[in-house]
């Protein structure tokens, strides 16, 4: 399964506006594929952003349960570099023109790249 970063963003952007955790019905709204969305928050867990729990039944490892707990420190720094819609189109269209797929860590460096030349253009 590909890393969707718009989905990534998604999460937590919908994380940071929930004052309490979030289940299924709302992650469910966000991306209807429960393995798809399984998949991205491990992988985000894994990576440091949130925290979570997600449970597979034992047969054919389907979810059943899903539970976005809490962004980690980490998460809201990545947050931070990808809220702006215009800065994550602007450098969402930089990094797929010029490699294609990007890992995280490029991703939040190209925005924050992407925020430091808006604002110098505001300053000029």
């Amino acid at each position: 399964m590909k890393r969707d970063l718009d989905l990534v963003r998604a999460i937590l952007i919908t994380a940071e506006n929930s004052d309490e955790p979030i289940g299924d019905d709302v992650l469910l709204s966000i991306e209807p594929d429960a393995k798809k969305m399984a998949y991205h928050l491990e992988l985000m867990q894994a990576h440091g952003l949130i925290n979570v729990t997600v449970k597979y039944d034992g047969l054919n490892k389907t979810p059943y349960m899903l539970k976005l707990h809490s962004v980690t420190w980490e998460g809201y720094d990545y947050l931070d570099a990808i809220r702006s819609a215009r800065v994550w189109d602007k450098a969402k269209a930089s990094m797929l023109g010029a490699l294609g797929e990007v890992s995280l860590s490029l991703a939040k460096e190209t925005s924050l790249m992407v925020a430091r030349q808006l604002i110098q253009q505001q300053l000029s």
